[in-house]
């Protein structure tokens, strides 16, 4: 009876230890599934946050990207105002050129008479003769061949200038030059040589007191006088 009595709670003891061993890891497995889904949540709610993150950089990168369209769009409103009113300048310094140009002095006696034709002009730094002032000089060059001949030998003055934007050294250089340029076209017209005296002013005489690019190209410019 001993034997039967001991066995059986042997038994009981070993089913308790079971059931409890059983209950134990069904909550371990509860905490386990509760654990992942406080991960997920935890990575969805992260993700959520990456989510808004990204769409406000988006946003801040569109509203930049619209910002730049709109300066882009007036840098190019502002270049092309800027490009009308330096043609608008160049065309009123053509203007006032050539009125400069056409108009005829009337000097004392004895001084020389200006009759620049139409006024010739050169570029910046630069004693080369463009085509127009070709066309100018030709009918410069055929006015004096139908003076004649001249009694006092030289009788015509061709006088270089230059703006002020360079060194007074280089810009006597450049005016002479240029002077030089204009009596050798004249020459290869038909106006003797002989009869042209050069001479290289700088910017000693501007056009103008103002310093605008307007004035300064009408100082690159040679004058051609024609004694009395």
């Amino acid at each position: 009876m001993k034997l039967v009595h001991s066995t059986r709670v042997g038994g009981i003891a070993a089913t308790a230890l079971a059931a409890f061993a059983l209950a134990a890891c069904g909550a371990h497995s509860k905490e386990t599934a509760a654990d992942r889904a406080e991960q997920r949540a935890a990575e969805d709610r992260r993700q959520v946050l990456a989510a808004r993150a990204d769409a406000e950089d988006a946003r801040q990168k569109a509203a930049r990207a619209e910002q730049d369209a709109r300066d882009a769009e007036r840098a190019q409103h502002d270049a092309e105002q800027r490009a009308q009113v330096d043609a608008q300048r160049a065309a009123d310094a053509e203007r006032r050129a050539d009125a400069e140009a056409h108009r005829v002095a009337s000097p004392p006696a004895g001084v020389a008479e200006r009759q620049p034709a139409r006024a010739v002009l050169f570029a910046p730094d630069s004693a080369e003769l463009s085509a127009d002032a070709k066309a100018r000089l030709d009918e410069v060059a055929k006015a004096i061949r139908a003076r004649g001949p001249h009694a006092h030998g030289r009788d015509v003055v061709v006088q270089g200038y230059a703006d002020a934007s360079g060194a007074e050294s280089d810009n006597a250089d450049l005016s002479r030059r240029r002077a030089d340029a204009v009596a050798d076209y004249l020459a290869s017209k038909g106006v003797a040589r002989d009869r042209i005296e050069t001479k290289g002013l700088g910017s000693r005489s501007p056009a103008s007191r103002e310093n605008t690019e307007h004035d300064r190209a009408l100082d690159r410019r040679v004058e051609i006088l024609i004694q009395p």
